[in-house]
């Protein structure tokens, strides 16, 4: 029994090149403003500008072309979904996970790890592990 790789190829590509979640296409746009497809970046380039639209292209696969293809999507700005949404840990979140895992280095050994961070700032938030 032969192996039909182009089926193969184009399941793996159509998995790995798809549009993330919270997007939607240029003609999914068009059809909630009821308009051409063309128009859809003339009629939202006023809430781009103000930020309140992003626009982004993602490569999708086609599968006749065989190749990746550029797709342009929009979505409302913040409008992240929440497996998107990522928290990004503070200086001072950074530093006590520091001073938790090295307990023993002193307070100017960790600062050097930080740019711009004094031994000083590194005491602080010390005590207030300690407490």
């Amino acid at each position: 029994m032969k192996t039909n790789w182009l089926a193969v190829t184009n399941r793996v590509n159509k998995e790995r090149y798809k549009i993330p979640a919270g997007w939607e296409t240029k003609e999914q746009v068009a059809e909630s403003l009821q308009c051409d497809p063309s128009r859809v970046h003339d009629l939202l380039k006023a809430a781009i500008t103000a930020g309140e639209v992003e626009r982004q292209e993602f490569p999708t696969w086609d599968d006749n072309r065989r190749c990746t293809v550029r797709v342009a999507c929009y979505r409302v700005a913040g409008s992240k979904p929440q497996a998107e949404t990522k928290r990004n840990p503070s200086l001072e979140d950074k530093v006590r996970t520091s001073i938790l895992r090295f307990p023993s280095y002193s307070d100017s050994r960790i600062a050097d790890s930080f740019k711009g961070l004094r031994a000083a700032d590194v005491a602080r938030i010390r005590k207030t592990i300690a407490n």
